[in-house]
């Protein structure tokens, strides 16, 4: 019992509350902590995500340091905010700029990009489509092409999100959405994508709603279409 909670007794929950669920005798700090252990490792496996034993206690203990009275953490689940301190994070020292100051600064509406590989995804932007980096760093990458302000975050970036467990899946991303960008050259852009063994999928060519334009995938699968206005005739 935990404040007259029953907590179930599984292997995991036995090795991360031993104390909680076997004997009195510990402290009430370190029934807090393995407590706090249990709910986020029950949070972690609600949203499909399972996590080694050390780390969600780790966690746990970054928690009771932020708690201002004790047991606080007991009335509420974990959260998200909470689970900060076990994200994957690959960077060392400070970012470019703050993340909300670099949030407040976007546009209403612009495209966050999941890629499994960073550095290969930020070759295809920069060598193939030819935008501008703003920053990058091996966790993100700040873009800008044509005016559009983009980004890209590296999947492991995204391992305590709701979607960790659809990037888990093979395949190639992005099937049903098609980004389409007006103002880069298409023939020129056809011409570095196959020099540089990037998938057209359409050729450069004049369509009937007024583009010509040329359609490839970036290396995660995403398809992109990209072109000029149709000159008019005459």
């Amino acid at each position: 019992f935990v404040f007259g909670w029953r907590l179930n007794s599984t292997p995991v929950t036995r090795k991360l509350g031993r104390r909680v669920l076997s004997r009195r005798g510990p402290s009430r700090a370190g029934e807090c902590l393995d407590a706090q252990a249990i709910l986020l490792h029950r949070q972690a496996r609600s949203q499909g995500r399972v996590h080694h034993v050390p780390r969600v206690r780790e966690a746990a203990v970054g928690m009771a340091g932020r708690r201002t009275a004790p047991c606080a953490m007991m009335a509420r689940p974990a959260a998200r905010s909470d689970l900060r301190t076990i994200m994957t994070k690959k960077r060392t020292g400070d970012s470019w700029i703050p993340a909300d100051e670099y949030g407040r600064q976007l546009p209403r509406f612009t495209v966050n990009l999941l890629v499994r590989d960073l550095a290969r995804s930020l070759a295809f932007y920069k060598e193939v489509l030819g935008a501008k980096e703003r920053y990058s760093d091996p966790d993100f990458a700040a873009l800008e092409l044509n005016g559009l302000e983009f980004m890209l975050h590296a999947d492991h970036t995204y391992d305590q999100h709701p979607l960790a467990s659809r990037l888990a899946a093979s395949g190639p991303r992005g099937t049903g959405t098609e980004l389409r960008l007006l103002g880069a050259n298409p023939d020129a852009l056809e011409d570095r994508a196959k020099a540089r063994g990037a998938v057209v999928i359409q050729p450069a060519a004049d369509k009937p709603h007024g583009w010509r334009e040329v359609i490839v995938v970036d290396p995660d699968g995403y398809v992109w279409a990209v072109g000029v206005p149709i000159k008019g005739k005459g």
